[in-house]
């Protein structure tokens, strides 16, 4: 599966919110990549009777084409990690 965030200028910042409303599922995201541009939060909790915001943040501040390896963990659900990427190209002249 792949996440695209499609093309970005330098800056500004797209996000993504998931909400899911499931009872009492744990969760675990591991990002892999050496980028302080990306980030997941929260990367672990608890997903009950209310929806939780999982926020994937990506604010490029380079010219490059960005992708990272995302392992989701539902240690109640299943015993192997969901494995998803995330893309984006960053372009001076958007």
């Amino acid at each position: 599966m792949t996440l695209d965030m499609s093309h970005l200028d330098i800056s500004p910042q797209k996000l993504f919110t998931f909400s899911p409303s499931e009872s009492k599922i744990g969760f675990l995201f591991i990002a892999i990549c050496n980028n302080p541009d990306f980030a997941i939060t929260p990367t672990r909790g608890i997903i009950s009777d209310k929806p939780v915001k999982i926020k994937i943040f990506y604010k490029p501040t380079a010219c490059i084409t960005f992708r990272a390896s995302v392992q989701v963990y539902l240690p109640s659900i299943m015993s192997t990690p969901l494995c998803f990427t995330v893309s984006a190209y960053t372009d001076p002249r958007l």
